[in-house]
């Protein structure tokens, strides 16, 4: 049976990965296909598909024609959006509402941007996302209400990861606070009922977890404070919420405080003997804790991705190599083509006074021309191309260049194209360049 199924996931992979080779010439892909080949991968341990798992998720999200699957891309956005900051998320927004096309290429974008290592076919923050939904459908399944097909713990999961540390228990009044609190048993039973013991759920706030009938006024008659046992469940609910510390810690802190000194734990028959403190004065606390959820004020952090390939790409080893192009329509591309033909033309002169050397000797200047040896330009292609390396004109300056700078620049120039022409010319044309440099440093 276990090599049955697992003969099956392998075919799956097998077939999914022949998509891109069946699609080739239709301008269509797949969105399906990448999330359902990488999440199969992962629940096999397939670790040596990963890389090919990475290739076909961007191939599906990469078509021009793809405004038929966009229901699929839809999911995938959505998929996504719970890893954006604010900001982000409001950029994405039109684009969830715009054309199919432009937010497939956002996915894949998105997912390309957050590649560490760019340089290889693996992307490994692609492959940590989906090992994480993976595992969360494995562990939060008490409902399937988020976009991971898991209960809202799931979205904290894929977000940030494994918690560094977990706590179990009920949120809720528990037995000893709440014989701290009510010392009548009926009025105790009477808050058990109203109190929902919310199950995984993601709210903005402790507040939202209170039921509707806990806040009702008509459940101030059933506590023994005369106030609604929604301030009762709040107490109740900081308590168990303040082992998380922030600002959980300091709103328990306060409201223990407050409670203390009306209930058992301290004096039960200071201020006025009252079991609970005023309507008002909870109200108050109430208020406050609520536009601090709603609200974020300054000072409250947020959280960012917690992930190990977040952030800045790592080093990636780069080589450059240079590359001269010559461009067909640029006039200068046929002069130099013409140079070229003429030099390997056996028999003939060569440009710029250079002539084919004798078989097993390098090649030499003609005496008679004075451009390599006698101060001259050197070869007329070879010169062009200097002038154009040092960002110069490609011909020499002329009277009209009355500027000292040009006419020195030119003069340097022609200087640097001549050593240069006379090196490429061989030894002989070299030494001349030479005498003729130090002929000219005697006569000046």
């Amino acid at each position: 049976m276990r090599s049955t199924v697992k003969e099956k996931w392998q075919d799956a992979l097998a077939l999914w990965a022949s998509a891109p080779d069946s699609s080739i010439g239709s301008g269509r892909s797949d969105p399906r296909i990448g999330p359902a080949f990488i999440a199969t991968a992962i629940e096999n341990d397939a670790r040596d598909r990963m890389e090919e798992a990475s290739g076909l998720y961007l191939w599906g999200f990469s078509a021009p024609d793809i405004a038929a699957d966009r229901e699929q891309v839809m999911l995938e956005a959505r998929r996504i959006m719970p890893l954006l900051t604010q900001r982000d998320s409001a950029r994405w927004q039109p684009l969830l509402e715009g054309d199919t096309r432009m937010l497939s290429m956002r996915i894949a974008r998105y997912w390309l941007e957050h590649d560490p290592t760019p340089e290889t076919a693996l992307n490994e923050r692609l492959v940590e996302h989906w090992q994480r939904i993976v595992q969360a459908r494995e562990r939060y399944q008490y409902t399937r209400s988020s976009v991971y097909e898991t209960d809202d713990r799931g979205i904290i999961f894929v977000k940030y990861g494994p918690p560094d540390a977990r706590s179990r228990g009920h949120l809720g009044s528990n037995e000893m606070e709440l014989k701290i609190r009510v010392a009548d048993a009926l009025a105790r039973e009477e808050m058990r009922r109203l109190d929902p013991n919310p199950q995984f759920e993601l709210v903005e706030g402790p507040l939202d977890l209170i039921s509707h009938s806990a806040r009702s006024l008509s459940s101030a008659s059933k506590s023994p404070g005369g106030v609604r046992v929604q301030y009762y469940l709040e107490l109740f609910y900081y308590r168990d919420l303040a082992i998380l510390g922030g600002r959980f810690g300091r709103r328990f802190d306060e409201l223990e405080v407050l409670w203390d000194s009306y209930t058992m734990r301290r004096n039960v028959y200071g201020n006025g003997a009252r079991p609970s403190p005023s309507a008002a004065t909870l109200q108050t606390f109430s208020y406050r804790f609520e536009e601090e959820d709603r609200y974020a004020r300054p000072g409250v952090p947020s959280i960012e991705v917690r992930s190990d390939y977040e952030g800045t790409a790592r080093a990636v080893e780069m080589v450059v190599q240079p590359v001269r192009v010559l461009d067909p329509s640029n006039p200068a591309h046929d002069r130099r083509a013409s140079a070229l033909r003429a030099e390997a033309a056996p028999g003939r002169s060569q440009p710029g006074g250079l002539r084919p050397a004798p078989e097993g000797h390098g090649t030499h200047a003609d005496p008679q021309e004075p451009e390599n040896g006698g101060g001259g330009q050197g070869h007329p292609a070879r010169a062009g191309e200097c002038r154009r390396d040092l960002g110069l004109p490609s011909e020499a300056p002329t009277a009209a260049d009355s500027s000292h700078g040009v006419w020195k620049r030119g003069r340097l120039a022609r200087d640097r194209c001549r050593h240069a022409d006379a090196s490429r010319a061989g030894p002989r044309v070299y030494r001349r360049a030479a005498r003729q440099r130090s002929v000219d440093l005697r006569g000046e």
